[in-house]
């Protein structure tokens, strides 16, 4: 049986508050599916589809990375349009980020560099022209709502794709040091 997972990193409430009091006109709109706030996360990293024996591993691997990984902070940026098809919540680049989404590099699905990143919205990108009145072309600064905050631990999800949109199962949560 295969599982398809990724591993993520939980947000505060506080933060994902402030997002959603940006997306208000978001709301509002038929084009676009406001993921769930209930879905937002940061994915470390995509891992796709493992087996039985691949995702045991995966879970060795995020044991023994949480022990010897200190927490860190991570501080949000802007709330902008990406690839005309998607609003992010970026985050300022972290190396501690960037070297932990490394430590999971034979996982993972993807072979760019991990961008700390929070999904808000995603729709087809011929809506885009119509939406991009919806936020400003340089997106919204967050630098100054002092939302930072402390990564304190990484959880391997499993998605489950629906016709209503992925449904996230917590497989294991492991804290760093």
């Amino acid at each position: 049986m295969k599982h398809r997972i990724f591993i993520a990193i939980n947000i505060p409430d506080a933060l994902k508050n402030v997002a959603e009091e940006y997306l208000g006109k978001f709301y509002k709109n038929s084009l676009i599916r406001v993921v769930g706030k209930e879905n937002w996360h940061i994915t470390l990293v995509f891992c796709g589809y493992l087996n039985e024996e691949k995702l045991k591993k995966l879970k060795e691997t995020a044991e023994k990375t949480a022990d010897e990984t200190k927490k860190f902070e991570l501080s949000p940026d802007k709330i902008i349009f990406k690839n005309n098809r998607m609003v992010w919540l970026s985050f300022k680049q972290s190396p501690e980020f960037s070297n932990l989404s490394k430590r999971f590099n034979e996982f993972s699905h993807d072979t760019r560099e991990a961008f700390p990143h929070l999904t808000l919205i995603r729709f087809k990108e011929f809506y885009y022209p119509n939406l991009k009145k919806l936020l400003p072309e340089n997106g919204i600064d967050l630098k100054n709502e002092g939302k930072s905050f402390i990564i304190e631990s990484i959880n391997i999800m499993e998605s489950h794709l629906s016709p209503n949109g992925p449904k996230y199962e917590l497989l294991c949560r492991n804290y760093l040091k």
